[in-house]
């Protein structure tokens, strides 16, 4: 069963064809008799309302299809860089993804945010360049953008065929060295193009082969005829390696090319037991049914009525009736029911093996990236860390009676959604809600509306800045109460603060020179708190290291120790100096060539630094760096600017000192 299981997603830039890629995969396989149409709001696997009415995905929806006696668990997930957490979560649970590239556009910046976050979980990769039908299509140069943005080896296992006057009609297996016309009978004329086109493929897949099957190599080399089985075995070890990317293409929305890719996706992608996991053997341990449970909750969502804990199990076995606990330290609970998930519907089963992604239906406080166990048999699988929000909106009652619901729903969605955060005002004590971008906003705004009934107003976005420190600062502080009717008492404490080379977001506390103090933990915890609400340097800690180096005091002298420690860590701080922190963002706009000058001067005027300008047949495409509160509305600023024809894609690039400019040479802290 695990061997013929393969656990994948589908990741790519906003609107290159996921969705509708997804469609066509359950109407080929027969899961559903019709194919949903994104722009018709048909699609099953854009089930929310929301998605629906904007025609993009917004959360992650899974299913599961039969093809050729091997069972496919598939995640459709979201293009938009809103929602990336949403993206990074699901890739923590893959084995495999299907990249779809659109064959006009090429690798675009979403595809590669996606492709580098798959990079750290090694999961193997099939490429597929999509819409072959539009005009302008470009295979050759779509595959050439590949091995330019990803460094990889991209080798075509399907290549287009075109008929008369370049219009795409048909698909060539080089490896089989069959082919499909769309059309009628493929024209006598262009036979002899098509062979070429094929042997020029093979070659080029054979010459891959030789890198991982020694015996073609020497078959190869001898002018012996390679069988289709012993190619697709040595594509598929290298594949699983990471030494290659298996290059399909097709039109998604004419169903063009669907059903090789699900071939694909069996003969080429890598089931939960031959998953290439080297180094990775904590995250990824080995998919033993007999072995203790270990099964990640990767996502928790809650649906009117319904909380869904969707996990995947690594070992052991997850079967109804089975008492398991989260390593967040809940009571252990028995399982009382388990569901394959079909987008929002569900089918009740009896078990999870090693592999394969379920749901776990009910309000069990479980939260996104814990580990479910049987109690005594602990074990933690990582998570990935999310980047922190960039932006922010007050969320207003309109009455006191609208403050509930409005807490309610936000609780639930922080328990949905990893990338959100939830602050107090400090004036008001209305709540603050932090996320990824405006749109993301905007979706948690319509969430709430449609989960509760409660008015509010939103206020407009602003930035979520953050704070570090200019350099090392040193501080040392000795309290001193006299004694009167009791003996004198004193504390004393040695603190440093320093930017941080590593990757932590937050503020890191380093206690070590205190081994066994008693303190030690509650002020290390403390201390990060501070860190992340932003008590510590004014914003939220970033990529700061805090260094408890000496405490002196006795027993009942606590209070004053922690007197000490705040009084030292003060006196660090302003020795270091704050640097207040601004988001940075990467853009491309697209728009008509005549319309780039207009944009150009308009970007210009926001301060944002154009690292290129380039022209195409889709129009002018403008890329550079800028702040994001430079960007705050400029979706409809552009749309304005080119009557509705302009579109922008902005990618977190990092922060960088509010003090300085946007062309400046400091490198930004990503």
């Amino acid at each position: 069963m695990t061997e013929s299981l393969r656990i994948l997603g589908i990741v790519a830039h906003i609107d290159a064809g996921k969705t509708t890629l997804t469609e066509r995969s359950l109407f080929d396989a027969g899961v559903q008799p019709w194919c949903g149409e994104v722009d018709d709001g048909t699609a099953t696997m854009d089930w929310m309302r929301q998605e629906r009415e904007r025609g993009i995905s917004i959360v992650a929806a899974a299913t599961g299809v039969s093809w050729r006696e091997h069972q496919l668990q598939i995640v459709d997930t979201p293009g938009h860089v809103d929602f990336t957490a949403e993206v990074e979560r699901c890739l923590r649970v893959l084995d495999g993804v299907i990249v779809v590239i659109d064959s006009v556009r090429g690798v675009e910046s979403q595809t590669q945010t996606v492709w580098h976050k798959a990079d750290r979980w090694n999961c193997a990769r099939l490429a597929f360049i999509n819409k072959m039908d539009r005009a302008g299509a470009d295979f050759v140069g779509a595959v050439a953008s590949m091995a330019e943005c990803f460094d990889c080896r991209p080798i075509p296992v399907v290549v287009p065929l075109f008929g008369h006057e370049g219009v795409f009609s048909g698909l060539g297996d080089p490896i089989r060295g069959s082919a499909i016309w769309f059309a009628g009978d493929v024209p006598q004329e262009l036979q002899s193009t098509f062979a070429k086109s094929m042997r020029a493929a093979r070659e080029v897949a054979i010459e891959a082969c030789c890198d991982f099957d020694d015996s073609i190599l020497a078959d190869y080399v001898a002018g012996k005829e390679i069988a289709p089985d012993r190619m697709l075995a040595a594509l598929r070890r290298g594949c699983i390696q990471g030494e290659l990317v298996p290059v399909l293409c097709g039109a998604a929305l004419h169903d063009q090319g669907v059903d090789w890719l699900l071939d694909a996706v069996c003969d080429l992608l890598p089931s939960p037991v031959d998953r290439c996991r080297e180094g990775m053997e904590a995250a990824f341990p080995r998919p033993d049914p007999d072995a203790p449970l270990s099964a990640l909750v990767f996502k928790v969502e809650h649906e009117e009525e319904e909380v869904r804990n969707y996990l995947r199990v690594f070992t052991g076995a997850l079967r109804c009736g089975d008492e398991v606990q989260g390593t967040r330290g809940s009571v252990p609970f028995a399982v009382g029911d388990l569901w394959s998930m079909h987008a929002s519907h569900h089918e009740s089963v009896t078990a999870a093996l090693p592999g394969e992604i379920v749901v776990l239906p009910g309000a069990l406080g479980l939260q996104t990236g814990e580990t479910l166990y049987p109690p005594g048999a602990l074990r933690r699988l990582p998570m990935p860390q999310f980047s922190p929000p960039v932006i922010g909106a007050m969320f207003e009652p309109a009455t006191p009676a609208d403050g509930e619901p409005l807490e309610q729903a936000l609780l639930e969605l922080l328990g949905d959604d990893p990338s959100l955060r939830v602050e107090a005002d400090v004036d008001s004590g209305l709540p603050v809600v932090f996320g990824m971008g405006e749109l993301h906003l905007e979706i948690v705004a319509a969430r709430i509306r449609e989960r509760r009934i409660c008015a509010f107003s939103t206020s407009r976005p602003r930035v979520a800045l953050r704070a570090t420190v200019a350099g090392r600062g040193e501080g040392r502080a000795t309290i001193q109460v006299p004694g009167v009717a009791v003996a004198a008492a004193t504390a004393t404490a040695d603190v440093s603060i320093e930017p941080s080379g590593g990757e932590l977001a937050e503020v890191e506390v380093d206690v070590g020179p205190l081994g066994g103090h008693r303190l030690a933990a509650s002020l290390g915890e403390e201390l990060q708190q501070r860190g992340r609400s932003g008590l510590l340097l004014g914003y939220p800690a970033m990529r700061v290291t805090v260094q408890i180096r000496e405490l002196l005091g006795g027993d009942r002298e606590e209070p004053l120790l922690l007197h000490a420690v705040d009084t030292a860590l003060a006196k660090a701080v302003e020795a270091a100096a704050v640097v207040d922190l601004e988001p940075i963002v990467d853009f491309e706009v697209r728009c008509t060539a005549e319309q780039g000058s207009v944009v150009l001067a308009d970007l210009a005027a926001r301060g944002a630094s154009i690292r290129q300008v380039s022209s195409g047949q889709l129009g002018a495409l403008l890329e550079g760096r800028g702040r994001l509160r430079a960007f705050l509305g400029y979706a409809t600023r552009l749309r304005s600017l080119t009557r509705g024809q302009g579109e922008v894609q902005l990618l977190p690039a990092g922060y960088r000192a509010a003090a300085e400019g946007p062309s400046s040479a400091t490198d930004p802290v990503n």
